[in-house]
Order: C-alpha cells, then structure tokens, then sequence
C-alpha cells in the first residue's frame, strides 16, 4: 500500500506523505465546493453565459483545473464513489485492512470531504443566487430575456 513499490494507489487515492489529515480535508471541501460552484453556475438556466453545447467542455475544463490545482495531496477524490469502492476492491483482491489505516485512516476523508465541500459549495450559489435576485430586483427578469433572444439569434445563425 505504502512505499516505493506501493500499488495500491491504481486503485483509489493514497494521501502524500506528511500532509495532516486537517489539510486533506480542507483540500478536499475546498476543491468540492469550487467544482459546484462552477456546475451550479453553468446549469442554472437564468444564468446562461454559454450555449448548453459547450457546458460538456467548460465542465471537462473547470475539473481539469481544480484536479491540476488540488491532486497533489491526495489525488483528487471529489467523489466517494471514485475512492471507496475501489478502495473495498483493494482490501478484497489482498491488500488487507493497510487501505484503510494508511495515512492515519485517511479512507474516510475522502468521503465526508466532498459531501461537506458539495454542500457549501452550494449553499454558497443559492446565497449568491439570493443576493443577486435582491440586488438586480425585476431588472433581472429583462436582463434573462435579452440573454435568451441573443442566444436564439445566434442558434438561427447556425
């Protein structure tokens, strides 16, 4: 699991040595919250800077960056599906119970982090959200329109 021939990393992440287990799942919330965040932005329908043909990209992107920005402490799991499973797959395949006590039980880390970090990254959007239906009042409304009849202009272009 550990050390210069460790292998188990192939199948979910493994914390980098002498990080603390407070980093990880700072990093973790933090890197969760900026990826919803920025999906709640490109899904909302008020919100439409960009044609839903190009949300796949900004998506592939917006993860490509936080996983370059937050991957080295411990792989970027954003997820737990993408680390306890594979994780359970180690221990059952004969890595043993060291898949879940290394890094001083780093194996949960990865699956309270992103459900806290997915919940305040989404709290923060709806907050936002709220401000600004406060701050633009109903000038909102003629805003959203003229976005949708530049959109369908654009879309009859094509």
């Amino acid at each position: 699991v550990t050390g210069p021939n460790a292998t188990a990393g192939i199948f979910g992440t493994m914390p980098a040595r002498n990080v603390r287990q407070q980093t990880l799942f700072f990093d973790q919330v933090l890197s969760t919250a900026l990826l919803l965040l920025g999906l709640c932005s490109l899904s909302n329908k008020q919100n439409k800077l960009v044609s839903n043909s190009v949300i796949p990209l900004a998506v592939a992107f917006m993860i490509t960056a936080i996983g370059a920005a937050f991957g080295f402490n411990c792989g970027f799991p954003i997820n737990p599906a993408r680390d306890l499973g594979p994780r359970l797959f180690a221990f059952a395949v004969g890595y043993g119970s060291e898949v879940f006590t290394v890094g001083n039980y780093y194996f949960w880390i990865p699956i309270v982090g992103p459900i806290v970090g997915g919940l305040i990254g989404a709290w923060i959007y709806m907050g936002y959200g709220r401000l600004m239906k406060i701050h633009l009042g109903e000038d909102n409304k003629q805003i959203i329109e003229n976005r949708h009849r530049i959109d369908e202009a654009n879309m009859s272009r094509l």
